[in-house]
């Protein structure tokens, strides 16, 4: 941990890095010692990672300013085309499957992963805002057109594999 690395009005921004193998997965999904960048404030917490991510998370903070009032108790933004393109690359490096049950389960996720990151390519923004209102938890998602058009081609693929 690296305290301070940045600061942004009243934000502190901090350095995390697991150590190599302290939890495989992570490593497999991130990369080995990759930096995770928090900022801190009175009311708020940024995390953010990946190439540029210090200075994407800088320009954020600032360009958003201070919030608003709102009824809002967890707001989550999340661009999925990275993460598929991440699953993609792991998938790649993954030994070949041994029997033909297996080949065809891993052509079947490529074909699936290509249409996520064709589909993708514009509006892969998933929005998720929770809301506690006199006692009752409201949630409301919202999906970039991007992952509406991945639902379709899946959808097309099964009903021409399925139904033809």
């Amino acid at each position: 941990v690296e305290l301070g690395v940045g600061e942004v009005g009243s934000v502190v921004i901090h350095r995390v890095q697991l150590a190599e193998g302290f939890v495989h997965q992570l490593d497999r999904l991130f990369g080995a010692k990759r930096d995770l960048f928090v900022g801190v404030d009175a009311s708020r917490v940024w995390l953010a990672s990946g190439p540029g991510a210090l200075d994407a998370m800088k320009s954020m903070i600032s360009t958003l300013g201070e919030p608003r009032q709102s009824t809002t108790t967890l707001r989550i933004d999340a661009n999925l085309l990275p993460w598929v393109r991440r699953l993609d690359d792991i998938a790649k490096t993954a030994p070949e499957g041994k029997t033909a049950e297996d080949k065809k389960l891993q052509r079947d996720w490529a074909r699936m992963r290509s249409r996520a990151i064709s589909a993708m390519e514009s509006g892969d923004l998933v929005t998720l805002d929770v809301r506690v209102e006199e006692g009752v938890v409201q949630g409301e998602m919202a999906f970039g057109t991007g992952i509406l058009r991945f639902a379709g081609k899946m959808m097309a693929a099964m009903s021409k594999e399925n139904l033809e």
